[in-house]
């Protein structure tokens, strides 16, 4: 009965991470093109499998110690899934300096990233509307 908790808590986990992985690619393709609309696509038909496959593993292994960590436990008249790291780790300040080592590489810079590159993408825009303005004008 363990195993369908950490499978549900360690699945939950995953989404969110595979989610922003793919919402970062999107944003870069769309950069690609916008700003170089001639070019070939950044992440050619090619090499979506394999970005797919990417965005997985790697979300797999940077959630990968919550396998270890969710127990489940019994109470009076039901069972919880818990996380405990003491278990796993000991008293240790793991856990924060885990969390802190997945949400600066794996959030804040991915939004830094994506926040760059809509503004850069806006930016551009701008610019060749008011190049069409002025053309249309004169």
């Amino acid at each position: 009965m363990a195993r369908p908790c950490v499978s549900f808590c360690f699945s939950s986990k995953i989404s969110p991470s595979v989610s922003l992985e793919s919402v970062v690619l999107i944003a870069v393709d769309r950069f690609g093109a916008v700003v170089y609309p001639l070019r070939s696509p950044l992440i050619s038909s090619k090499l979506c499998p394999f970005f797919i496959l990417a965005t997985w593993i790697v979300a797999m292994a940077l959630i990968s110690p919550y396998l270890f960590a969710y127990k489940l436990v019994q109470y009076t008249e039901r069972f919880v899934c818990e996380l405990h790291w003491n278990e796993v780790v000991g008293e240790s300040s793991y856990f924060d300096n885990y969390t802190v080592l997945i949400l600066v590489p794996y959030h804040f810079i991915p939004l830094v990233l994506i926040a760059i590159i809509y503004r850069q993408q806006r930016e551009r825009n701008v610019s060749k509307m008011a190049i069409a303005i002025v053309f249309v004008v004169c």
